[in-house]
């Protein structure tokens, strides 16, 4: 029996880091999100699949919201915000803005 598996309710994946690398990339002042609504479980999960599977831009996040409610958030680093919609959340931002 290995160590992780004697930790109650760890599954046997409890464990410590002591070593990662991490892999730095450039990018940009802005961040560009398109996002698309799904009524489809199936729909939904192929589109998340043949997103990943093609590693086309910077992120893909999928969100269930409700048995009948998905949501697929793809979006890329931009330079320019071009007429697309800008929020700020930095210091300025007031809440209920």
């Amino acid at each position: 029996m290995t160590l992780y598996k004697n930790i109650i309710e760890s599954y046997g994946s409890l464990g410590i880091v002591t070593r990662a690398t991490v892999a730095l990339r450039p990018c940009q002042p802005f961040v560009k999100s398109v996002y698309t609504h799904y009524k489809d479980c199936a729909k939904f999960s192929k589109v998340i699949y043949d997103k990943t599977r093609e590693g086309k831009g910077d992120f893909l996040e999928g969100l269930v919201l409700s048995e009948d409610s998905y949501l697929v958030i793809e979006s890329e680093f931009v330079a320019e915000k071009g007429d697309l919609p800008f929020l700020n959340p930095g210091p300025d931002c007031t809440e209920g803005e």
